[in-house]
């Protein structure tokens, strides 16, 4: 979810700054394609929003009808001002209350920086978490800096298997080195190679 969340933000940052007649039509032509996968999953709105497409295309159409009729009204600067009014006072990057912490929590735990992650890791998991580290894909054993720059911007850029390996591991868990005292708080961890809908942190 959070990797669609980035994809459409960035999509829409490009269409209401964009100077292009038709770019806001192109955007929801876009947003609205069912046959469309979306970048960094193996999905399609269809997928996603099995159920309630009908609901969805509803209202994007009424929000982009509200856009270009505001586009016509006024001039850029103050389009791209009404545009982004929802936005204001938004802290919570993309909808995710402490991620960057997290991500950067994460990127400690891969360079084995974080010692009780891996004691805790081994002793839920009944295995190394070194172990877990070799099954990753490349870009996440050999290019760190450029995985924390698209996990906090764009996860949507490193691709479906990447995020799948960190949605399906703990990881990004800020839960599983509290301690005794929050062990309450942990979600039901299951060793690797299990079927196990662990995560609910929403980066694939």
């Amino acid at each position: 979810m959070f990797a669609r969340n980035t994809w459409v933000y960035h999509q829409a940052l490009e269409a209401v700054t964009s100077t292009e007649q038709y770019a806001l039509l192109r955007f929801e032509k876009r947003i609205l394609d069912r046959e469309l996968i979306w970048p960094g999953t193996s999905g399609t709105l269809t997928q996603f929003g099995y159920g309630a497409l009908g609901g969805i295309k509803k209202h994007a159409k009424k929000y982009f009808d509200c856009l270009m009729y505001l586009q016509e009204e006024v001039s850029q600067g103050e389009f791209l001002v009404l545009s982004a009014l929802h936005s204001f006072g938004v802290s919570d990057h993309f909808g995710m209350p402490g991620w960057p912490p997290r991500v950067r929590a994460a990127m400690d735990r891969i360079r084995g920086q974080d010692r009780e992650f891996v004691d805790v890791f081994k002793a839920d998991y009944e295995i190394d978490f070194s172990e877990l580290l070799k099954r990753a894909p490349v870009v996440v054993r050999d290019d760190l800096p450029e995985v924390e720059r698209a996990l906090l911007d764009a996860p949507y850029e490193l691709g479906a298997g990447a995020l799948d390996w960190f949605a399906w591991n703990p990881v990004l868990d800020p839960h599983l080195c509290l301690g005794a005292a929050a062990a309450h708080l942990r979600p039901p961890f299951r060793r690797p190679g299990r079927v196990a809908a662990h995560m609910h942190l929403g980066v694939c």
